[in-house]
């Protein structure tokens, strides 16, 4: 066996190097997880267009507000709405327990795509039921300290490029504290490059 191992060295060596570099990388991320207090605050996020023009959400007064604006005629008389279905965003209540993203679900009015004439072009209030009885903020950083950001794989060493398995998404959104990046879970990451905070969920 020492005689394997010493005309084998160098064999032996390329062998273990990429796993105990791999073994460190991992431990490394681990350990600065760990010394972090975790996120308290749960989130809103949307991969709403900032230039529809039929839906608009934002925080206005510790509420969230949810728009919806009917589609107007042409000068020939046609009903804009060839963008309509593709600007219906998405919007995730991202639970900070978990970090796992839960779609919120709603429905637009029944005369969307019809609306008489004295309706064209005017906005109404989207139901949240979901989200109707909480309170939030539309602060960046949330009051613990931490924030919604992407992270891109590309940006990575090499070492974590092979290792890493949250790197298996080019783009990749979670909270972000200093160092520390914690992935959300259960949204479709290459999909959603743009997406934005609307806003913190406030403890009682």
């Amino acid at each position: 066996m020492k005689t394997f191992i010493k005309n084998n060295a160098s064999m032996i060596a390329a062998i273990l190097l990429p796993i105990l570099f791999a073994a460190f990388f991992l431990a490394s991320k681990n350990i600065s997880s760990n010394d972090i207090e975790k996120p308290k605050y749960d989130a809103i996020v949307t991969n709403l267009n900032n230039n529809s023009i039929y839906f608009e959400i934002s925080v206005i007064n510790d509420s969230l507000s949810f728009t919806f604006r009917y589609p107007t005629r042409d000068k020939n008389g046609n009903l804009n709405i060839g963008n309509l279905n593709r600007e219906k965003p998405q919007i995730y209540y991202i639970h900070a327990d978990t970090l796992i993203a839960e779609p919120v679900g709603y429905s637009l009015p029944d005369d969307a795509f019809n609306p008489a004439e004295e309706k064209e072009g005017m906005s109404v209030p989207i139901r949240l039921e979901k989200l109707e009885n909480a309170k939030f903020s539309a602060a960046n950083i949330a009051p613990d300290g931490y924030e919604i950001s992407r992270r891109d794989s590309g940006g990575g060493n090499i070492m974590t490029e092979f290792y890493q398995r949250n790197n298996r998404s080019r783009n990749q959104w979670g909270y972000s504290l200093e160092t520390s990046f914690l992935p959300i879970r259960g949204m479709d990451d290459n999909r959603y490059y743009n997406l934005d905070h609307v806003g913190w969920v406030l403890r009682d």
